[in-house]
């Protein structure tokens, strides 16, 4: 099994990319009037920056900077390909389902970053 001080950085490291996405989103949707779509992009970004840095050198310890073009290039990818699952997960949620636009986006980051924690540990930082 995984250690325990491992998975708990992560989910703090998660915890705290994930706070800046729900801050962005709900302030640039609610308080800046942008269509949710758009401020889910933007917060994305942001929160994807401080994943990666919490990521791979605190949940990981990965002082690595040797390879730090490789795993950036692999976290972009892996990131474009959760952004575009978050966007339409999201979408769906919200559209057809007709939930409220940040509890739909905290359903999808929980699932994402299921699939996310496997990934990083075993490709990325590994």
């Amino acid at each position: 099994m995984y250690p325990p001080k491992q998975a708990v950085r992560y989910i703090i490291s998660g915890g705290s990319a994930a706070l800046v996405h729900l801050v962005l989103l709900y302030t640039l949707t609610d308080l800046f009037g942008l269509w949710y779509l758009a401020s889910l992009i933007i917060a994305f970004v942001f929160a994807v920056i401080t994943g990666f840095t919490l990521q791979k050198l605190w949940t990981f310890n990965n002082k690595d900077l040797d390879s730090i073009h490789l795993q950036t290039t692999y976290y972009l990818i892996a990131v474009v390909a959760n952004l575009a699952l978050n966007a339409a997960g999201v979408y769906i949620l919200v559209s057809k389902l007709h939930m409220w636009y940040m509890l739909a986006q905290v359903i999808m980051l929980g699932l994402i970053a299921v699939a996310n924690f496997f990934t990083y540990k075993h490709i990325i930082f590994k």
